[in-house]
């Protein structure tokens, strides 16, 4: 009888071939970069660690529009070095619910979120959020 793992592979429409968790990531992944020279903001960027999303307001302000739609178990990865300024309230509102945003990084390398207006926020408003491995100024 073979021996089952969680470890699966499959192509990702628009972006990499992976290996990957069942278990980690059951649903799309997606990259966010600020700093990458091919970073955009356009729905067909961010399936690729070498095409990612400018911003994560971007991917949250159109999640519904992203093909396919950001859904529960879905994981998006924000770079080391990414950095995004959040200028109003709300400006990053994350609204789907069992997403998870990981930032990758250690120390001042860590994606960073600063916050330039006194009513600058970033809001969670779905369930079960997980938002991890970024720094706040």
């Amino acid at each position: 009888m073979p021996k089952w793992t969680s470890i699966f592979s499959r192509k990702v429409s628009g972006g990499v071939y992976v290996m990957q968790d069942l278990e980690t990531h059951p649903g799309s992944i997606l990259f966010v970069d600020s700093t990458h020279a091919q970073a955009t903001n356009s729905i067909s960027s961010g399936k690729s660690p070498d095409k990612p999303f400018a911003t994560l307001a971007y991917v949250c302000t159109n999640a519904a529009s992203l093909t396919p739609a950001l859904a529960a178990g879905d994981v998006i990865y924000v770079m080391p070095g990414h950095a995004e300024t959040v200028a109003s309230a709300g400006a990053i509102t994350i609204a789907t619910a069992g997403v998870k945003v990981i930032g990758l990084g250690w120390g001042a390398a860590r994606p960073t979120f600063s916050f330039s207006a006194t009513d600058s926020s970033l809001l969670i408003t779905a369930a079960s959020v997980v938002l991890k491995n970024v720094r706040v100024t």
